[in-house]
């Protein structure tokens, strides 16, 4: 599979030593969603310089009577490692500005109104002249 490391950005083809994904089902019973399972996926990057896993944790339904939590449908995901979809920015950018693009990629999923009042923030730093002067 082609993917590319969060923290490095190098695009690599995955192989299965650096890509391991478990599935666990769970039996509550009674319950609206019925059948759940969690999926755990790590990936690690093969680029020396980096060495860094992605740890990625889903909540889905799973086929009636599934022993090994075979997904039929997710119902949600989290990112465990980075906890955001953030992209390494460069030094040149102010640090408070790259802390609130950190901060805003974490809570995207969240809280979309939080990000969108970080960013009009940052619009309004930048109309100021206080983030490139």
């Amino acid at each position: 599979m082609k993917w590319q490391c969060p923290f490095c950005n190098h695009i690599q083809t995955v192989t299965d030593a650096k890509s391991k994904e478990k599935y666990l089902a769970l039996d509550v019973g009674s319950s609206k969603h019925k059948n759940l399972a969690i999926a755990a996926q790590v990936v690690g990057c093969s680029n020396p310089e980096c060495d860094e896993v992605q740890v990625r944790v889903s909540i889905g339904r799973t086929w009636e009577n599934s022993q090994h939590g075979d997904y039929r449908d997710h119902i949600e995901h989290f990112n465990i490692r980075p906890l955001s979809t953030a992209k390494p920015q460069p030094e040149i950018i102010p640090e408070t500005i790259r802390e609130d693009y950190y901060e805003a990629c974490k809570i995207k999923d969240l809280s979309p109104q939080s990000v969108s009042d970080a960013f009009s923030q940052m619009h309004t730093r930048n109309d100021q002249g206080l983030l490139f002067s």
